[in-house]
């Protein structure tokens, strides 16, 4: 198979720049697996809050990575409850108060607690962490077009969305097996 004079060879390529794909660029990364993280939004921000619990065991894994203390003052001030209306901007029917993550007290099975981190507030950090590391390329603004499998390794083809959605793949990343 002919190769592009852009090909680049990467052992993994991730697909979306969501908690999922972050976190796995961050846990290749910090065992030092080279691999490239692709995003098809020019940037990475999401201006609403589709993220929003922490469940204990993820605080942990945020713990272990160095950035729980980081996640929960960022939010450690913010007011969260649990609301039933009868419709949006209707009549309240209950709510429930939690206390602010600042305030939150372990349960003696863990050194964490439940946060309520919305995604505005919780994505920047781990970008961060994901950005930090040498082996994690982070790529946004390419969208995955597909990929070609043959007894050399994985070809994916990614288009540049800033030159222009063509068909043709702007880039193509070789990827090779690993014995």
């Amino acid at each position: 198979m002919n190769r592009r004079s852009d090909s680049q060879e990467v052992p993994v390529v991730i697909v979306g720049a969501g908690p999922v794909g972050l976190f796995l660029a961050i846990e290749l990364g910090r065992h030092g697996v080279e691999c490239l993280l692709v995003e098809q939004q020019a940037e990475h921000f999401v201006g609403f809050p589709t993220t929003n619990n922490l469940s204990i065991r993820t605080m942990e894994h945020r713990r272990r990575w160095g950035i729980a203390s980081r996640v929960r003052e960022a939010v450690a001030m913010l007011p969260y409850a649990r609301l039933w209306l009868t419709s949006v901007g209707g009549c309240e029917l209950a709510r429930v108060e939690y206390p602010r993550n600042g305030d939150a007290v372990p349960l003696p099975y863990s050194p964490e607690t439940f946060v309520w981190a919305p995604k505005p507030f919780f994505d920047p950090i781990i970008a961060e962490l994901a950005h930090s590391l040498t082996s994690v390329r982070i790529r946004f603004g390419l969208r995955f077009d597909g990929f070609q499998q043959d007894d050399e390794g994985v070809t994916v083809s990614l288009t540049d969305l800033a030159r222009g959605a063509r068909r043709l793949a702007d880039r193509v990343f070789r990827l090779t097996p690993q014995p």
